[in-house]
């Protein structure tokens, strides 16, 4: 019976952690709305948890390889940690082990969490620690919430347990763009243009990644991966400001609603998932604070909010 509830254990501390490490930071009165996505976990079928040791430490390894890659893009070549990661999911999805088939989704859930902001990791141990917790966890929740959006961010974000614990204080945005371009990102627009705008990227997004990987079987690695990586070469290569220079963020975060399989979400549940996305985005992104994984976040409860939503008015099933 434990190792059954294991996974329910596992994905319900890592959504606490970013309702409390980030939600409750930005919007304390209102953060409590946020558990109402956790009520879909009863819809789900769950596998308990099973032990192989070749295979956990293939995916402690593999989780590394993610993490070190994205982590030292952004430090030796000036790119942004979207282009990183995007890049490393890319380059990985194309790498099939007979023995290890979730070889790449493990390596693009590190490279989320190799998003994480370098003000977080001042000592080695600190991303020994990111790399064993996020390993860990995809580890123990390979088998459940299969075919749901943003669950390899959310195993990401889950990584930074120590980071968060540390509390480390600076703006995500400032990180970036002082280093790179020395702007701000949402400067330009109205807060209700900026929402817009932000809703349409996030359908964009969405959309065309949920029809890559569940039409054109392209897989939700190089459904999200492809897609950001062509939108971001033109924002990495020209200097932009404004609201374009933060495109790419919503885009990529976006992508990992559509990674959604549609036997787990409808086509209305992922568009209605992708503008809650946005919205949620919209609010909160400011407070990130550098964790990596955070997008994955709040796509995950943006899809769990779209699973209630469909369970409540098609009676669907969930079937993962």
């Amino acid at each position: 019976m434990f190792q059954k509830i294991i996974p329910i254990i596992l994905f319900g501390c890592i959504h606490l952690m970013f309702l409390f490490g980030v939600v409750f930071h930005a919007y304390s009165m209102f953060y409590g709305l946020a558990f109402l996505p956790l009520l879909a976990y009863f819809l789900f079928k769950y596998t308990p948890a099973t032990f192989n040791l070749k295979e956990y430490l293939f995916t402690l390894l593999s989780f590394g390889v993610g993490y070190v890659l994205t982590t030292q893009a952004v430090d030796v070549f000036p790119v942004t940690p979207v282009y990183a990661s995007a890049l490393v999911g890319m380059v990985f999805s194309f790498f099939r082990l007979k023995h290890f088939p979730l070889f790449s989704a493990v390596v693009y859930s590190g490279s989320f969490a190799g998003m994480v902001a370098d003000f977080h990791i001042e000592e080695l141990y600190i991303a020994c620690l990111i790399i064993i917790i996020g390993g860990n966890l995809f580890y123990f929740l390979k088998d459940n919430f299969n075919g749901l959006g943003g669950k390899l961010g959310s195993i990401g974000f889950g990584a930074m347990l120590l980071p968060i614990l540390l509390g480390r204080e600076k703006s995500f945005f400032d990180e970036v763009y002082d280093d790179i371009l020395s702007i701000d990102p949402i400067g330009e627009l109205s807060s209700n243009k900026t929402l817009i705008f932000t809703i349409i990227i996030a359908l964009f997004g969405t959309i065309l990644t949920y029809w890559l990987n569940n039409k054109r079987r392209y897989g939700p690695i190089k459904a999200s991966a492809i897609p950001t990586f062509i939108i971001a070469i033109p924002l990495q290569l020209i200097p932009v400001s404004g609201f374009i220079a933060l495109v790419p963020i919503v885009f990529f975060g976006a992508t990992f609603v559509g990674m959604s399989n549609d036997k787990t979400i409808g086509w209305m549940a992922v568009i209605t998932s992708s503008v809650v996305y946005a919205i949620i985005f919209h609010f909160i992104h400011p407070y990130f604070n550098g964790y990596g994984g955070a997008l994955g976040a709040t796509a995950c409860l943006s899809c769990l909010m779209g699973v209630l939503l469909q369970k409540a008015f098609n009676r669907q099933t969930v079937r993962v």
